[in-house]
């Protein structure tokens, strides 16, 4: 069960990865506040508590327009994917 959740959360990120990235590039801030917002609740409600801690610092990185910190978190949270490839 674990591992279906875990898995499914995979795919997420990386299904929002692109979207991700050109915000990042783009400094949208508002994508960057969603994406963080989801990964730390999705991360959380199964446990990854930091890889939800991540998705924090880049909800809360966007939401004060700080760019460097979003792009920090967001290639953490891209070597976590590359460690733990399903």
């Amino acid at each position: 069960m674990i591992k279906k959740l875990t898995d499914r959360l995979h795919t997420g990120i990386e299904n929002r990865l692109p979207e991700t990235s050109l915000a990042l590039r783009d400094a949208d801030t508002e994508v960057l506040v969603e994406f963080g917002h989801w990964l730390k609740g999705s991360a959380s409600t199964i446990g990854l508590s930091k890889l939800a801690a991540q998705g924090g610092t880049i909800e809360s990185s966007a939401k004060e327009k700080n760019l460097a910190g979003c792009e920090l978190a967001l290639e953490l949270v891209k070597q976590a994917l590359a460690l733990h490839s399903p």
